[in-house]
């Protein structure tokens, strides 16, 4: 694996391991999504998907983002993994909101103050 490769799996594994338990079906979703636009046998992606369904949260994460770092990387494969790790970081930080800002998230509903 090369230094983009490995670099762009660290990312992806990062963020995996801080994404909450509710959220994790989310995660999934868009990494299959992104693997589906990405240029690979059909077939293939087919019988993969099927194979992870039996498989814990980790385990679907770590195959499909393999599958997903396997295709030859140029600037649209790139921009198309990134959009990927931009929506994986949206659903973390939506999921991480403190009490304090769902305290401030009800008194401004309230208040009329949003």
């Amino acid at each position: 694996m090369d230094k983009e490769r490995t670099q762009l799996k660290a990312k992806f594994l990062y963020l995996i391991s801080l994404v909450e338990d509710k959220d994790q079906d989310s995660v999934i979703e868009v990494l299959e999504s992104t693997e589906d636009l990405l240029p690979d046998g059909k077939l293939k992606d087919k019988i993969q998907k099927a194979l992870r369904r039996r498989k814990k949260y980790y385990d679907k994460a770590d195959n499909a983002i393999s599958d997903i770092l396997d295709t030859p990387l140029n600037d649209n494969d790139r921009k198309i993994i990134l959009d990927c790790l931009l929506r994986i970081r949206k659903i973390i930080e939506k999921s991480q909101t403190t009490l304090w800002d769902q305290i401030m998230e009800w008194f401004n509903n309230a208040t009329g103050k949003n």
